[in-house]
């Protein structure tokens, strides 16, 4: 039995497996260390079950997290939510498993955090007394053992200056840090941070860019904890979204200059008097990113003018559109645009098409590579505004959509889906000849079109854009609703134009060559995959075909929700022979309920 072929079977009956010598693998331990990342974690504990030599190669990725909440916070209160004494019991338990010799090299993110990563949240007892200091000496004193640590997670705890000198030991180089004040008995900090995350709302384990909820009444990291984990010359990105929080950082950024490459802040903050010198404190940064808000119009936030010598190595700027200028001195390779004009987060047409020609007769317009906007509709003179960026390689365009009435031009629909009118404004766009990326998102829906009229149009609309742009290399169109169906194009050249001289002109009234002609179906024969998953009563379908065609290939992906009701959540699970077996059942059923309750209503 091969190497590649026992995998296989792991991830389907694991149960079913022998375990596999060692000297049978063809591959070395290097190869598998580079494989074992990209499996599921289910998958990874069921490879780490064949052989012994598996066993030390995947169950240390199992233990990459060791995630100790000392207490809790709930979202209808303010007072922690304090753990049983047999919490703590447990925790040394699992301490002395992470700290084996084949699983301390494994571990590299400590969590200690209110905010529990597992899922569930436990009954709150007025029993439970467990002092959280217990459990967080208990940890740090283990940390040490771990070699390959460099991610922290500290929410919510202050750190004291025992726990401080546990941490200057360790070989943190990615920080996360939430609410917490740091008592230091000296003026040093941690030398190693080189990214740092500040007061972050926190979702199954990941940051979100968002302040917390649970932490409004709190402070957040304070000045003298900011002196502490900002270093002068190692740290690299910073990101706070919190507006309290950025305050505080600029006030530490003007002290003395800093290394920073990277600094993403929430959008009041601009307004702050020392936003501008502390950008002029960093010389070296490359990346500004100003978060979007999450909701109003915010017309009147203005930015002092910044120096003409500063950011010199600014090359990235993703950011409300009202304020690029005042950036495009500096010649910017990467631009995302964003606006607060009709809603949160879309930029006002009419205003971004003028930004976006004064942009390209700035220094910008000739280094500019990458573009994304985020607007209320796509037109004609937003399209061709992207014309003058000549060294443009990849332009993203992710709109909202007007209604039917905005359309700029309804009479060159063929059919009644609005998404067939993006397509006619794209091919009457002339596009830089340097582009090679292409992305379309909007919700503009397919009404009137079954499947196979909506690949052909996709179809012909790919490849007519391909023949236009020879440096094109990618195209991606994204278009419908989340609940009514979402679509999803996505091609890739395989041929130039040089080489495919012959292939027939996809106009719109052409017809590109297909493998075959393209049918709905839901098996993997010609080209069809399918696919259906049920998760908190929602049935998801998603179906995918391919197609080659003259220039690429064509991926199209179809995507249909629809919501169970408790009567045939167990039907739609079980999946279709079963569905088909209790159809006529369930249509029975619907129909004796619905005329049940017409008698009752009118007592017949």
């Amino acid at each position: 039995m091969s190497t590649v072929a026992s995998i296989a079977m792991v991830k389907v009956e694991p149960e079913g497996l022998i375990e596999i010598p060692v000297k049978t693998h063809p591959w070395p331990p290097e190869i598998w260390l580079l494989v074992f990342p990209y499996l599921k974690a289910k998958d990874l504990s069921s490879a780490s079950l064949t052989c012994s030599m598996f066993r030390y190669l995947a169950q240390p990725m199992l233990f990459n997290v060791l995630d100790v909440a000392p207490f809790l916070l709930s979202f209808n209160t303010e007072i922690p939510i304090l753990r049983p004494r047999s919490y703590f019991d447990r925790l040394v338990q699992r301490l002395e498993c992470y700290r084996l010799s084949h699983i301390a090299h494994g571990v590299r993110h400590c969590w200690i955090s209110p905010y529990s990563r597992s899922a569930g949240f436990p009954a709150r007892s007025q029993q439970d007394d467990l002092d959280p200091k217990l459990v967080i000496s208990a940890v740090l004193s283990m940390l040490p053992h771990f070699p390959n640590l460099s991610q922290l997670s500290w929410h919510c705890v202050d750190i004291t200056a025992e726990w401080w000198e546990v941490l200057l030991s360790l070989p943190i180089t990615k920080l996360w840090l939430n609410s917490s004040s740091i008592s230091l008995g000296s003026s040093s900090f941690l030398p190693s941070v080189q990214h740092l995350d500040l007061d972050q709302w926190p979702w199954e384990g990941k940051p979100t860019n968002h302040p917390s909820q649970h932490e409004e009444h709190t402070e957040g990291v304070g000045r003298d904890a900011l002196r502490a984990v900002i270093h002068p010359d190692n740290t690299e990105s910073i990101t706070v979204p919190r507006l309290a929080t950025a305050r505080r950082l600029y006030s530490v950024l003007i002290e003395q200059t800093y290394s920073l490459r990277s600094l993403q802040i929430p959008l009041f903050s601009i307004r702050d008097p020392n936003f501008v010198a502390a950008l002029e404190h960093c010389p070296s940064l490359q990346t500004l990113c100003i978060l979007q808000p999450l909701e109003g119009r915010f017309k009147d936030i203005k930015l002092e003018n910044l120096g003409s010598s500063a950011l010199p190595a600014l090359t990235r700027y993703d950011g409300p559109y009202t304020h690029v200028l005042q950036f495009s001195r500096r010649p910017l390779e990467q631009v995302s645009l964003w606006g607060f004009d009709e809603r949160s987060a879309l930029c006002d047409l009419e205003g971004l098409v003028k930004t976006l020609h004064k942009l390209a007769q700035t220094n910008t317009g000739c280094s500019l590579k990458s573009l994304k906007v985020h607007v209320v509709s796509v037109t004609l003179d937003l399209l061709e505004s992207f014309g003058p960026f000549d060294q443009i390689e990849r332009l993203a365009i992710r709109s909202e959509d007007a209604p039917v009435k905005h359309i700029p031009i309804p009479h060159l629909t063929r059919t009644s889906a609005l998404v067939t009118t993006l397509y006619e404004m794209v091919l009457r766009t002339r596009f830089p000849q340097s582009l090679r990326f292409l992305e379309l998102n909007t919700k503009l829906s397919s009404v009137g079109m079954d499947i196979v009229s909506q690949e052909r149009e996709t179809a012909l609309f790919m490849e007519a854009v391909a023949r236009r742009q020879p440096s094109l290399q990618r195209i991606q169109v994204t278009y419908g609703i989340y609940w009514t169906g979402l679509y999803k194009a996505v091609w890739g050249r395989i041929r130039s134009n040089s080489d495919n001289n012959s292939a027939p002109t996809c106009s719109t009234a052409a017809t590109p060559v297909m493998s075959r002609a393209p049918s709905f179906r839901t098996g993997p024969q010609d080209g069809y995959s399918a696919e259906e998953s049920s998760k908190d009563y929602v049935l998801s379908t998603i179906v995918s075909s391919v197609h080659p065609l003259p220039f690429g290939k064509l991926t199209f992906t179809e995507h249909r929700r629809r919501i169970l009701f408790q009567s045939d959540t167990l039907v739609a699970l079980a999946g279709p022979s079963v569905a088909g077996a209790e159809g006529g059942a369930g249509s029975r059923k619907f129909l004796s309920v619905a005329w049940g309750t017409i008698r009752r209503i009118f007592r017949l």
